[in-house]
């Protein structure tokens, strides 16, 4: 949501001073992890390990996601916040500009094209 809404005014990700290596695609992937993870969770509750299956169990095993949606609906209606456009939304309150940080960060870009693969690989990943 914050990229949308960085690039939805006009501005460009080489204005952040830190852009994370994966990006929207990493973002993405670790939904997938979520989703997976509850489905799992759905399934175990559902037809459990060495049991047979009954409301019970699933309830006690499977009681949190609704929990939690249920909780921040609640939050949602009681603090009255309102989903906002991507267009709308306060990027500049509170924020710092930092020329010499945009300066090195490109510095350490240019000295990084000259790392060989294995080097920037690590890097990438670690």
């Amino acid at each position: 949501m914050f990229r949308l809404a960085w690039t939805s005014q006009g501005h460009s990700l080489k204005e952040l001073p830190f852009v994370a290596p994966f990006g929207v695609i990493g973002s993405y992937f670790g939904l997938l992890l979520n989703i997976i993870c509850l489905v799992a969770q759905f399934y175990v509750a559902l037809f459990p390990v060495g049991g047979s299956p009954n409301a019970e169990a699933f309830f006690e095993a499977y009681l949190a996601a609704p929990i939690v949606i249920a909780s921040y609906l609640v939050w949602k209606i009681w603090q009255k916040t309102p989903f906002r456009r991507p267009s709308t939304v306060d990027l500049e309150t509170g924020r710092r500009l930092f020329d010499t940080q945009q300066q090195s960060a490109e510095e350490e870009k240019a000295q990084r094209k000259t790392w060989s693969l294995w080097i920037r690989l690590y890097y990438k990943l670690c």
